[in-house]
Formats: structure tokens, C-alpha cells, sequence
């Protein structure tokens, strides 16, 4: 039987914003060619919850959990990604913010799945974590075609790209407008210690209305391929991919509330605690608060809905986020050799782990680069 969220989407990828001798990666281009993409939307909603989160805000879940409490009753019951016929009277203001934060989870999402990106980390965190000067901004504005591009992607072989993230309601021509706007974007960011960027890409998301006759499609530009490579070739990129998995770790620190040990990693503040201390701390104040039950850290959301929504069989009138963490998997950044600086022993802890997914026709399990697992289930009133 058909799993509850299980969605298609188009991809389009624009050959021609590859500069000759690149091309598109052969994933891409299968992808885009062999018909609508399966696109699990359970995935895509957890991806925003990581991904648009700051690795340092405490006190509310907003980040973590707005994405699938909003939004998972805001799609169609039918395969085709699209927007059910109730969303079409939400204020545009809100269509405006659900077409930013879609925009993130859905290319994300595919992204990770035909390019194998294992972790998404904010371009301006990874400088934060950076030692000075490693990085050159053009400009640092924050709209615009001089804006900074969203995140610095690693995928499971190590390589590092440029993702700019774009999600539109409008329309396909829309789609593509944000997309050209979005092209000279990913070019602000210039390292001085890096080798040749894999990918710099900007990915955007068509989510169409109830009322539209275009399907949801997710359009895939790499532009000017030759201009950036010409600036990054001097340079290593050794010290960037080591602060990019360190700003992803702190992510999802953060999301189960690790607070301390975040802030550590991201190096927030003026004289941030050393890690391993500050996870020790971390730990000992989540068991008191009894977020720790044995050698496991559990962070539990549910929402329910008076008017169930109809798959198959089965009524659903809910969901539930539960997200673990064993202890365990934290045990390199425990270690002595984390106490000044955590970047070898998050590396030994990602090494050899990717993005996992699992599900019956209830509920979705993602399994983290880090051991931690996000588990989303689907209730019903039996």
C-alpha cells in the first residue's frame, strides 16, 4: 500500500549553465530523464526542521518542529506533489514563508538523494568557524543578487559545494526567475583555502496550488562553473570541509536541546566553553530534566487534527516527531582530545555513516550521519 507521503516531483536541469568541459552529473541527468522523481515529503519536512535551524537559538522548537506541524496537512491526498485545495485561502504572507522553507526541505531533499549530500551547514556559520581570513566575502548583504548563498553541502565522498536554495507558488516562469536571480548569488563566496568546489548550485522548488495545471518541479542551474573554479584552484579545502561537518554536528546538537555543546562547536560568543566540557554539561542537565533515560536522549513533538486526512484505508488524525540520540555515538567529542578542538573527533564520528531511511505504510525513519534518528509516524483513531 502506498506510504502516506510519498510524493513526485519533476526535476529540470539546465545543461547549458554547465560551462563546457563540466557537465551535469550523470545522477542529475537521469534523474531528470526518466519521469516524475518519488520524493518522500516525510523526509523533506524533517530536512527543514535540521537545515533551517540555527545551531545556537534555545528556548523554543520552532525551527525543529514548524515545518511538519504546519505543513503536513497542507498537501494533496493525490501522488502529485501539489497543495490541497484548503491552502489556497492562506494569507500570501504565509505562502510567502512556506515557499522559502519548502524550497529548502524539497531541494535538500533531492539533492541529498541523486547527489548523495550527507549535511547542509550555513555559509556564514562556516565562517564563523573558520579562522580568519580563511574566506573572502564579495558583500555580505542579505537580499539581493550579493547575498551569501544558503549552505556549504558535503557529500558522502567528502566533496564540497555551493547550494543556494529557491522555492516559489507562483509558477513555473516564476520558478525560473528565482532561479536567474539566485545564479550570481553562490559566487560571493570565495575561499582562500580551498581546492576546486565539486558543484555550486543554485536549486529551486516549483510547489504548485490546488488550482494550478503545471506539476511541482524542481529546477537544478549551475552556473559560470569556469569563473568560480578559476579563483578556488589555488587553494585546500581541507580546514572548510572539517568546519562544514562541524556546523552540521551542532545543528543537530541543538535540535535535541544540547545547547552548550552547540554554541561550542560553532564557536558563538567570545570564549566559548570547550566542547567536551561543555557537552558533559549538556548531558547532565538534560538527565536532570528527564530528557535522558539511560544512555539515550529523546526529544518527543505530536499534533493532532480534528478532521482526519483519508490514505487508503486509513483516517489519519495525527503525527508524532521522536527524535534519539545514543550517548554513545558522542563518545568521540567526550573524549580528552575534544576538549580544545572537536574537528578530528567529529570527523572519526561521521566518517563512515550516511543518511539512512526506512518505513512501513505509518511511519518514516531517518537514521543521521551521527547516529541519531528521526522517527515520524502517521496516527490513526485504531
Amino acid at each position: 500500500m502506498p506510504t502516506p507521503n510519498q510524493k513526485t516531483v519533476l526535476i529540470e536541469v539546465d545543461s547549458n549553465s554547465w560551462v563546457p568541459p563540466a557537465q551535469p552529473p550523470q545522477s542529475l541527468t537521469a534523474a531528470a530523464g526518466s519521469g516524475p522523481f518519488a520524493l518522500d515529503l516525510d523526509a523533506a519536512l524533517v530536512f527543514i526542521g535540521l537545515w533551517t535551524r540555527s545551531p545556537t537559538t534555545q528556548g523554543f522548537t520552532l525551527a525543529d518542529c514548524w515545518a511538519w506541524l504546519r505543513y503536513f496537512s497542507a498537501f494533496s491526498t493525490a501522488t502529485p506533489l501539489r497543495l490541497c485545495e484548503d491552502w489556497s485561502h492562506v494569507d500570501p504572507h504565509q505562502k510567502t514563508v512556506a515557499s522559502d522553507e519548502l524550497g529548502v526541505g524539497l531541494t535538500t531533499w533531492v539533492l541529498h538523494q541523486t547527489l548523495g549530500f550527507q549535511r547542509f551547514s550555513d555559509t556564514n556559520w562556516v565562517m564563523n568557524v573558520l579562522s580568519p581570513g580563511l574566506w573572502r566575502y564579495h558583500t555580505q548583504s542579505r537580499r539581493g543578487p550579493s547575498k551569501s548563498p544558503d549552505y556549504i553541502a558535503e557529500d558522502s565522498s567528502g566533496g564540497l559545494s555551493v547550494v543556494e536554495c529557491k522555492g516559489t507558488q507562483s509558477s513555473l516562469a516564476e520558478l525560473q526567475r528565482a532561479v536567474d536571480r539566485g545564479r550570481p548569488q553562490k559566487q560571493n563566496v570565495v575561499p582562500k583555502g580551498g581546492n576546486v568546489l565539486i558543484h555550486s548550485l543554485v536549486a529551486g522548488a516549483y510547489i504548485p496550488q490546488w488550482s494550478s495545471n503545471d506539476p511541482a518541479t524542481v529546477r537544478i542551474v549551475d552556473p559560470e562553473w569556469e569563473a568560480v573554479n578559476e579563483e578556488l584552484r589555488k587553494h585546500s579545502v581541507e580546514d572548510i570541509r572539517a568546519s562544514t561537518k562541524q556546523v552540521a554536528y551542532a545543528k543537530e546538537l541543538a535540535f535535541f536541546e544540547l545547547a552548550e555543546s552547540a554554541r561550542s562547536l560553532v564557536r558563538a560568543g567570545e570564549e566559548p566553553t570547550k566542547p567536551a566540557l561543555a557537552l558533559d554539561r549538556d548531558i547532565r542537565s538534560r538527565r536532570s530534566a528527564g530528557a535522558v533515560s539511560g544512555d539515550t536522549v529523546t526529544f518527543t513533538r505530536e499534533h493532532t487534527w480534528s478532521m482526519p486526512i483519508k490514505h487508503g484505508d486509513n483516517d489519519y488524525v495525527g503525527i508524532r516527531l521522536t527524535a534519539t540520540l545514543d550517548l554513545d555515538s558522542l563518545k568521540p567529542m567526550r573524549r580528552r582530545s575534544a576538549q580544545v578542538d572537536a574537528r578530528e573527533s567529529i570527523a572519526e564520528a561521521t566518517a563512515a555513516t550516511e543518511w539512512r531511511e526506512s518505513r512501513d505504510d505509518k511511519s518514516m525513519l531517518l537514521t543521521s550521519p551521527i547516529g541519531a534518528a528521526y522517527t515520524v509516524e502517521w496516527l490513526s483513531r485504531s
